[in-house]
């Protein structure tokens, strides 16, 4: 794996959990105990395919985690990367039970096909993921999508004003979404919004 940078971390009173991105190498999650210092891979290729998923250490950089507000127990992790093609999709976690929670074709590409585990080929990459009310924000690469356990609705990135130097939008109403090309390094995806909860 190439180096990892750590991109994401969410806490509980007993774990810590880091998400890693390393671009096309992958990332993955861990999970540290607090009381012994432990640290678990969590991951589950359900196809055993080389890239297979829904959460793959080699290949799948983890870009946001957050609390899931409708399941206590399980948190929501993104997943992204833009590189020759998008791929990316979000996972629910709860304790050992990984399965993917969303995903959806990225642009005309929808009749490009699935994987054995049912993921499209060409998927939208998402680079963020916050909690608001009874739903998860999740950046994706075309635009904003809130997701619930009913489902996801996606709206289009709102419009960015320049602030000094940095480009902010203030129209949604939970959340400050902040311009940045921290993933350029890592993902040919361009800007892509930080989420700040208000």
């Amino acid at each position: 794996m190439g180096q990892a940078r750590v991109s994401s971390t969410y806490g509980t009173p007993d774990q810590v959990f880091v998400g890693l991105s390393a671009g096309e190498w992958g990332g993955g999650l861990r999970r540290i105990d607090r009381r012994t210092g432990n640290i678990t891979v969590i991951e589950r290729n359900s196809t055993g395919e080389l890239c297979g998923g829904p959460l793959n250490t080699s290949c799948d950089p983890v870009t946001g985690i957050a609390a899931e507000p409708w399941n206590p127990d399980c948190f929501a992790v993104t997943i992204g990367l833009v590189h020759m093609q998008p791929h990316g999709r979000v996972v629910e976690v709860c304790g050992d039970r990984v399965q993917r929670l969303y995903d959806k074709p990225y642009g005309n590409n929808r009749s490009a096909g699935r994987n054995k585990d049912d993921a499209p080929f060409i998927s939208v990459a998402f680079f963020g993921l916050a909690r608001d009310g009874d739903a998860v924000l999740a950046v994706g690469i075309d635009g904003i999508y809130r997701i619930g356990p009913g489902g996801a609705a996606q709206v289009p990135l709102p419009h960015f004003e320049n602030i000094g130097r940095i480009s902010v939008s203030f129209e949604l109403p939970h959340v400050v979404l902040v311009l940045t090309n921290l993933n350029q390094r890592l993902s040919i995806s361009g800007a892509t919004p930080l989420l700040v909860p208000r």
